[in-house]
């Protein structure tokens, strides 16, 4: 049963695309509840991926944040937002995941993502698009 959908991406030349880090900041700063972390091996060209997780509102990130983590996923940045459609309409076809994509990021999920994490998460991402 797959997939929650969100896009974030402005039209023409001038579209943002974002780092690892500067998604997971600026969806934080929108209430996201982001927790960036490893970097992934991938074959997949033009691609970096890395581990996310969700923390617990409010939490503090320190030592200790590891009690607190839940709802793992990953994080998958491409070289535009061209290649990051590209790269969410594969996870979109994928019956188990949900997908969300910021541009050239997209994000899965197993489909049992807790509720409270997704709700964040789309909020986060509406809020995001908003500002555009």
């Amino acid at each position: 049963m797959a997939l929650a959908a969100l896009a974030l991406a402005a039209c023409g030349d001038g579209e943002r695309t974002f780092s690892a880090q500067e998604l997971v900041d600026e969806a934080n700063a929108n209430d996201a509840g982001l927790e960036l972390g490893d970097a992934l091996e991938t074959s997949r060209e033009g691609a970096e991926v890395s581990e996310v997780t969700f923390v617990e509102a409010g939490e503090a990130h320190d030592d200790e944040i590891a009690q607190h983590e839940h709802g793992g996923g990953t994080l998958t940045i491409t070289t535009d937002a061209e290649a990051g459609l590209a790269e969410y309409e594969r996870c979109e076809s994928a019956a188990t995941l949900l997908c969300f994509r910021a541009s050239n990021a997209v994000l899965f999920f197993e489909a049992s993502l807790d509720p409270a994490d997704r709700t964040r998460l789309e909020d986060a991402l509406r809020a995001m698009a908003s500002e555009e």
